[in-house]
């Protein structure tokens, strides 16, 4: 992983596979030191109005400042699945 100033970067997508994914790129791509994966994240959201609920995977990753905005195209171009609109 990249040096610099530690953060960490929250990160949700609505499958596990798609967690995996993620992780997997990050991981090899050594731009986080370690990927928590937490599923059954419950998310609520206001749509065509009502109050919605869904699920989702937070995946919480330990990186740099310095390799922030890699990490960020990273995921832009992981991305398969989108959420409601």
């Amino acid at each position: 992983m990249s040096s610099g100033a530690d953060i960490v970067v929250f990160i949700t997508v609505p499958s596990i596979d798609e967690a995996e994914k993620i992780s997997d790129v990050l991981l090899k791509s050594k731009l986080v030191a370690r990927v928590n994966v937490v599923r059954g994240v419950k998310f609520r959201f206001w749509w065509k109005g009502a109050i919605e609920e869904c699920e989702e995977v937070l995946l919480i990753c330990k990186s740099s400042m310095k390799a922030f905005h890699r990490l960020l195209e990273e995921v832009k171009k992981c991305i398969v699945t989108q959420y409601p609109k």
